[in-house]
């Protein structure tokens, strides 16, 4: 399964790429670190599943609605320390 990570957090999305790197069932084809890398790396590399924190550089909640808007076939995973249910509504 082919998979990208995108995080703000350095040590986080470290930690996670090494995680899933030691898994053959995985394929990292992406890594990025703000709301524009979500639409670039999905356009680009078409991962089954993009693994997306919330709260990060630039409008994540508008990125992730476009990314379904468009109708790829990836599958979004929010992965986020963000507690509010209010956040998780587009405005």
């Amino acid at each position: 399964m082919s998979v990208a990570f995108v995080d703000d957090h350095p040590i986080l999305l470290s930690g996670i790429k090494q995680l899933f790197s030691t898994n053959s069932d995985f394929r990292i084809v992406g890594v990025g670190v703000c709301a524009d890398d979500v639409l670039d790396i999905v356009g680009r590399e078409r991962p089954d599943v993009i693994v997306v924190d919330l709260n990060m550089p630039g409008k994540v909640l508008e990125a992730i609605c476009d990314l379904v808007r468009m109708k790829f076939l990836t599958k979004v995973l929010v992965f986020t320390a963000v507690t509010s249910v209010d956040r998780m509504r587009p405005v």
